[in-house]
């Protein structure tokens, strides 16, 4: 039984083009009742779209089995009494139910897709705003962390100017501005290590000149006197044995006030550890030399301001685990 609904007018062309008897439409007519069967013969024509093997005669004989209807009066390819009829409509309400939940599936494995998507968008716009604010709140804290590593306090006459261990001479060359501006009557140099051990010197019995002595040559040039350039002969491999051994010297000496001057960078985390060692025993005045080339809002694009700003927070953070 082949069902082209869309090419079926009304009743008796439908009757017609599947080859019904009128005697078979009045026994439909009379057992299922004149509205039971005009729906039936509406459903039968409305339904668009449906499989047209769905009415094969093996079908009809399946589900009519399963409905407990007997079996057809007339030849097998002849299907055309009421238990056929009522076994196809049958199937169509049922089909009609199943294509209703289908589609109610479909809609909600549509509406599982879009919220997943929705949720795949959120996720990613949330990141992207995330990584924007980052950036942008990175962009105005970089400057500010290399602001806060320097210190730079009021100056005031002190009884010594102290020059930190390094190999940078602009911290020396900042002492002897400092003293030709009268702040201190004299500076003390604390010794870097140097290119070759002293005991290393002396067993060879060569002369190579050391950093200290650059150091001292500089300061006479710009007017300090020599006898009032102190060393530090011993040798201290942190900036916190240093505040300590300068301390220990302070307070042998009875001085109040000192002026320690180190590189920009380098002035903070100076700067409390002399505080510490001090312990409210003397006043420390620290001092960044005016020498040095540093730029703290664009920190990261230069060269020396990028290892000094770096080398400062990794010494920082290892500095509670050193002795």
């Amino acid at each position: 039984m082949n069902v082209d609904a869309t090419s079926v007018g009304n009743l008796e062309d439908f009757l017609a083009q599947y080859r019904w008897k009128r005697s078979d439409a009045d026994q439909v007519w009379m057992g299922l009742g004149v509205c039971q069967v005009i729906n039936e013969a509406l459903l039968l024509v409305g339904i668009e779209g449906k499989d047209r093997q769905a009415f094969a005669p093996r079908q009809l004989d399946e589900r009519r089995r399963r409905a407990g209807l007997p079996k057809p009066r007339f030849s097998p390819g002849r299907y055309n009494d009421a238990g056929d009829r009522c076994v196809a409509i049958q199937y169509l309400k049922g089909d009609e139910r199943r294509g209703a939940a289908g589609t109610k599936e479909e809609d909600a494995q549509a509406h599982r897709v879009y919220s997943a998507a929705v949720k795949a968008v959120r996720r990613f716009v949330f990141f992207v705003v995330i990584v924007a604010v980052l950036l942008a709140g990175g962009r105005l804290l970089l400057p500010f962390m290399a602001r806060r590593l320097i210190r730079n306090d009021p100056l005031a006459r002190a009884d010594m100017i102290v020059v930190l261990g390094s190999r940078n001479l602009e911290r020396t060359l900042e002492a002897g501005m400092l003293f030709r501006e009268g702040w201190a009557p004299r500076v003390m140099l604390l010794r870097p290590p140097d290119v070759v051990r002293d005991s290393l010197r002396h067993e060879l019995g060569i002369r190579v000149p050391v950093f200290i002595d650059i150091q001292r040559d500089a300061l006479v040039q710009m007017g300090v006197p020599a006898r009032v350039i102190l060393d530090f002969l011993e040798t201290q491999d942190s900036t916190r044995n240093e505040a300590e051994a300068i301390a220990e010297y302070a307070r042998q000496k009875g001085y109040r006030r000192l002026i320690v001057v180190t590189s920009p960078y380098h002035t903070g985390r100076a700067g409390s550890f002399f505080n510490a060692a001090a312990k409210s025993s003397f006043q420390i005045i620290m001092r960044a030399d005016r020498y040095e080339s540093v730029d703290p809002s664009r920190w990261w694009r230069r060269y020396p301001d990028r290892t000094d700003v770096v080398l400062e927070y990794l010494k920082t953070l290892y500095a509670p685990f050193s002795s």
